[in-house]
């Protein structure tokens, strides 16, 4: 079915998890390094990176699916 990005099988959930899982991870270092330095852009430059990292889990899903 064209546009439908859901895994279908094992292989592709713990794929969709380990993409989710990073992003999370870049997301909340971002918030600890923030509260650490008393700066607000490492929390902006996590939040950029999970965009980016989605956008390219998309891509990656599009093209695997």
């Amino acid at each position: 079915m064209p546009g439908n990005y859901m895994p279908a099988n094992r292989e592709g959930w713990f794929i969709t998890f380990f993409f989710v899982g990073i992003g999370l991870g870049v997301v909340l270092a971002g918030h600890l390094l923030s509260a650490w330095l008393n700066s607000p852009w490492p929390t902006y430059i996590g939040w950029a990176f999970f965009v980016l990292l989605t956008a390219r889990f998309v891509l990656f899903a599009k093209r695997h699916s």
